[in-house]
């Protein structure tokens, strides 16, 4: 029993030690970080209202309204998207989209969640060398991807879709709104 009790306190004296170096190790999330890459696409908050110009699935003409807040001290772009039939806005929405920005240091990427008609998705998103935004969805070998450029108090997004892993890309959206007060 001696030799178990010997043993025991042995084993946890060598369990104990480590502990403070595998504290050491373990990073939590850098919240600057993400702060300061929440900075970057903090211009996108408001309220936005355009046109978006649908190719796929069917063509038509959407009328689109955008609200977007900051959340969580900074650490969140919360997204709500709504298109309408008509430009007037008053009718039932054939369009309705929720989404949520972070950004991931550890990674080193944007995510966006993103929800719609019953969907779930989680792209990933960067900036590109010339200051737009693209965010990606990729469902081997279907890839979708939006491209934002935001230029004070306009946006503009592009949208794509590869069927064959990027190779060719085929417009499904181009969108145009304006920052309303």
């Amino acid at each position: 029993m001696r030799l178990f009790s010997l043993a025991a306190a042995i084993f946890a004296g060598v369990l104990l030690s480590a502990v403070p170096a595998f504290a050491q190790q373990h990073h939590g999330p850098d919240l600057a970080e993400q702060r300061a890459a929440m900075a970057r696409i903090a211009g996108m908050a408001g309220d936005w209202q355009g046109e978006a110009n649908v190719t796929f699935p069917v063509q038509r003409l959407v009328h689109q309204s955008e609200h977007i807040e900051s959340a969580m001290d900074g650490l969140l772009l919360v997204i709500r998207g709504t298109g309408y039939a008509s430009a007037e806005r008053n009718t039932t929405p054939i369009f309705n989209a929720f989404g949520v920005i972070s950004y991931d240091d550890a990674r080193d990427l944007y995510e966006f969640r993103v929800y719609n008609d019953g969907r779930a998705a989680t792209a990933t998103a960067r900036f590109l060398d010339d200051g737009r935004l693209q965010w990606t969805m990729d469902f081997s070998p279907v890839i979708i991807r939006y491209t934002i450029a935001l230029d004070g108090d306009s946006w503009r997004e592009i949208g794509e879709m590869s069927r064959d892993g990027g190779a060719t890309w085929t417009p499904t959206i181009d969108m145009a709104l304006r920052r309303i007060p």
